[in-house]
């Protein structure tokens, strides 16, 4: 992901850090000094292992996890597009906000045996205590993109919601939620209450665009039949839905172009709202031209190597080529912070 540098990787995963966080850092430590800079260290630490708890469960699942980024508010898991099943997001999601509810439970005893022992030893691990409670009680507020929004979807999924229908209802509370964040958060500081409820109102305002970035995105998917896996499933060979046939075709080395998005050098197309696509081929394996989907009337993007292309539906590429049915397995969807396919805390 873009401003951040890798910095290992935890069971198979990279782990990577937001140049923000620098920032970060280094004003804790100029303004409140050592032990608090450690605090903050532990809070990062706590959410790297809230993050495994959703890449852990995922992979039960066969998800492919991509790689977690940690950012000042919190951090993303980011993985493949999970199916759209009400059981595999709730336990998805509900997984980390357990890994922190297991913690605090842990170092609950421990604490107590500390303050007998000696109170400062012991007072030090009540705090990590709380600090997991915390973040496992703040990540179940049902407003995206926290755990609690994808808990609240899959619940209503289980009540007969459709997907689309259950995400406008989470994104509706969670904007709620958000908006009597920035309101108390206000009010502290018009009462001279506060500069840490600053930090409440960037987080309001946070949660209020992520839903409503969620809800256009799952929109745009319906509109464009781009759901999930069950959207389209047919054999190889099947032609590509027509709703694909102006934003995305295939080119060597996997190289694609799109109309109505950008290409980066890496191979996906950016569409607005950050959502991109790849289409994926074999090395080397040119796509047949009647893949190539038509050019819409006023259409400037150049299409690398591609002659007029023919009218009519687009075959899928053939066997030689890595993938057949368009879901995510060829047609992968990915968004930068926000989306199905990232699990994320916040503190």
């Amino acid at each position: 992901m873009e401003w951040s540098f890798r910095m290992g990787r935890v069971f198979g995963i990279d782990l990577k850090f937001h140049y923000l966080n620098v920032l970060l850092f280094a004003a804790v430590l100029i303004e409140r000094g050592t032990y608090e800079t450690l605090v903050l260290a532990l809070l990062f630490g706590f959410v790297v292992l809230h993050e495994l708890g959703h890449c852990f469960m995922a992979r039960r699942f066969g998800v492919r996890i991509k790689d977690i980024v940690l950012f000042p508010l919190g951090g993303v898991a980011r993985m493949e597009h999970l199916p759209r099943s009400p059981r595999i997001e709730f336990l998805v999601a509900i997984a980390g906000p357990a890994v922190n509810a297991v913690l605090a439970v842990l170092f609950a005893p421990v604490a107590l045996l500390g303050l007998a022992i000696h109170p400062e030893i012991g007072t030090g691990i009540l705090a990590l205590a709380g600090l997991n409670l915390l973040l496992a009680v703040f990540n179940l507020i049902p407003a995206f993109p926290m755990d609690g929004s994808r808990v609240l979807r899959a619940m209503l999924g289980w009540a007969g919601y459709d997907f689309v229908r259950a995400t406008d209802a989470v994104a509706l509370a969670g904007k709620i939620l958000a908006g009597g964040m920035v309101f108390f958060a206000l009010a502290m500081v018009t009462a001279g209450l506060g500069g840490s409820s600053l930090w409440l109102a960037l987080i309001g305002l946070f949660c209020w665009f992520a839903g409503e970035q969620e809800r256009r995105l799952v929109h745009w998917m319906q509109v464009h039949g781009l759901g999930g896996p069950s959207s389209y499933g047919a054999p190889r060979g099947s032609p590509v839905p027509s709703a694909l046939l102006p934003r995305v075709v295939s080119l060597p080395h996997a190289w694609p172009a799109a109309a109505s998005g950008r290409t980066t050098p890496d191979g996906w197309v950016v569409y607005p709202g950050g959502i991109r696509i790849r289409v994926v081929v074999s090395p080397g394996g040119a796509a047949p031209p009647a893949w190539r989907p038509p050019r819409p009337p006023g259409d400037d993007a150049e299409y690398l190597g591609s002659p007029a292309p023919a009218p009519g539906p687009a075959p899928l590429p053939a066997p030689g080529l890595d993938e057949g049915p368009v879901d995510p397995r060829n047609a992968q969807f990915e968004r930068r912070l926000l989306g199905e396919g990232q699990r994320g805390g916040l503190f």
